[in-house]
C-alpha cells in the first residue's frame, strides 16, 4: 500500500466509514486477484454483511464467474488480509447492488 492509501483507509474508519473502507480496499486488490481478463468485465460495487456484490455485464461471464466465486472470494480475503468476503453475488451490469 502507498502512503496516500494509508492516510485515506485511515480517515475512513475514522469517519465511520469502515465499509466503504471494506469495499475501497477490495478495489485495490480486484486486478491483482481475478486478472485483467476478468477485471474488465467484472466490477465489484457493494460489500454488505460478508456479500460481495459484482456487476457482470454479460450473463456467460456471470455463469462463468459463478463457478469461480468461491476462489476469487478466497483470494480476495488473502489479498487484503482479512476475510471480508464470505459469498459473491454477480448481478448485470447497471442492476441495483
Amino acid at each position: 500500500m502507498n502512503p496516500v492509501a494509508d492516510i485515506l483507509d485511515a480517515a475512513l474508519r475514522a469517519a465511520g466509514l469502515r465499509r466503504a473502507s471494506d469495499l475501497w480496499a477490495i478495489h485495490r486488490v480486484w486486478a491483482e486477484v481475478v486478472g485483467p481478463r476478468i477485471e474488465r468485465r467484472a466490477t465489484p460495487i457493494a460489500l454488505a454483511r460478508g456479500e460481495l456484490v459484482v456487476a457482470v455485464a454479460d450473463a456467460v461471464w456471470r455463469q462463468e464467474l459463478s463457478l469461480l466465486a468461491p476462489e476469487i472470494a478466497d483470494g480476495v480475503n488473502r489479498a487484503v488480509g482479512t476475510p471480508l468476503v464470505q459469498r459473491i453475488r454477480l448481478v448485470g451490469a447497471g442492476a441495483p447492488a
